[in-house]
């Protein structure tokens, strides 16, 4: 995970705004949820990645998490329904 690159666009955003004008005390306020959002998305892929790899049994990610094996597969059944939320990256 590489939280530093969230932080670091978003800081990019900010000082083009206050740049353009903008108030850096409004815009630090109103950007703040976008980079936790962006974080917990960082987050959620990660997981469902670790989900969506079978090579990763049930039983052991049961006990990685502390849960039971059907809870592994109803966090799998999600993460195969969720639309992916992650972007290729062209070169």
């Amino acid at each position: 995970m590489d939280y530093s690159r969230v932080n670091s666009a978003i800081s990019r955003c900010v000082d083009e705004l206050v740049e353009a004008g903008a108030s850096r005390d409004v815009i630090e306020q109103l950007v703040s949820p976008l980079e936790l959002r962006a974080v917990q998305s960082i987050i959620d892929n990660q997981r469902d990645q670790l989900l969506l790899n079978f090579e990763n049994k049930s039983a052991a990610l049961a006990e990685r998490f502390n849960v039971n094996e059907r809870t592994i597969r109803k966090w799998r059944k999600s993460a195969l329904n969720r639309p992916s939320r992650s972007a290729t990256r062209s070169a």
